[in-house]
């Protein structure tokens, strides 16, 4: 089964993750996720892997895009 998090932020050797289904909060070492992770990143975990999602990243990165452009032209 697919999940898919969203990193929150990151204390020491440890993310704080938000699964973006159930909004439950997990914490993730670093060393089991990619190298480059930052606060922010969405990551998808299957068959035992984490992962970037960076078309999923880019997909909410638009939305949020549009958004603040609806908020500040109105």
């Amino acid at each position: 089964m697919e999940e898919i998090f969203v990193i929150d932020r990151i204390e020491n050797d440890i993310a704080i993750c938000e699964n973006r289904l159930t909004r439950k909060i997990i914490k993730i070492e670093i060393s089991k996720l990619p190298k480059g992770i930052k606060e922010g990143n969405i990551i998808k975990y299957y068959n035992g892997i984490y992962r970037i999602d960076f078309e999923e990243q880019k997909k909410i990165e638009k939305q949020i895009s549009k958004l603040m452009d609806e908020l500040w032209n109105d």
